[in-house]
């Protein structure tokens, strides 16, 4: 056997070896529980992936108790973000957003509804993506109407006029 011919087969045996670690890095992700990968992400660091936890509890069906273990874990995270780096807010205002994907509406409202005239954007994105396909109350869509006309945010003139009686669009297009 020449040199080329071990070489490549030495390059698919690795090859090889690496896949049937990360199979088995993936069959101990899948044990675990919520509550070991909530504290997983809870510490992580910058530099950590969290993508293949997140990815792990998308595949998981929860109970009213695991929905209310992930609101506790989510507003938790949210008040760590406060007082953290921009690129540290930054990557947990993305994790947020991930996490309410996963949550039944009435729980993505309430982890959201108290964010709809925060001061930074991360936050007021994780209101428009929680309360964008179900009803919200007058007082809601007000305070949607009040984030707008300070910040500008398109999405908050957006999500206040499909609740106060506009279709589509920007209802405060005329206030340009």
């Amino acid at each position: 056997m020449d040199s080329s011919n071990q070489t490549l087969d030495d390059l698919k045996t690795a090859l090889a070896l690496n896949e049937i670690l990360r199979t088995i890095d993936y069959a101990r992700l899948r044990c675990l529980s919520l509550a070991e990968i909530l504290e997983h992400l809870s510490k992580a660091t910058e530099g950590d992936s969290t993508i293949q936890y997140l990815a792990r509890l998308s595949e998981m069906t929860f109970a009213e108790s695991d929905c209310v273990a992930l609101l506790s874990f989510m507003n938790s995270m949210a008040n760590r973000g406060e007082n953290s780096t921009s690129r540290y807010k930054a990557r947990i205002d993305s994790m947020l957003r991930q996490l309410l994907r996963l949550l039944p509406a009435e729980f993505a409202s309430r982890f959201a509804e108290p964010y709809a005239e925060h001061k930074r954007k991360g936050p007021r994105q994780w209101v428009y993506l929680a309360l964008r396909h179900v009803p919200i109350s007058s007082q809601l869509a007000s305070r949607l109407a009040n984030a707008f006309l300070k910040t500008g945010s398109r999405h908050a003139g957006t999500r206040g006029a499909e609740h106060s009686g506009f279709s589509g669009g920007n209802c405060f297009w005329w206030r340009h």
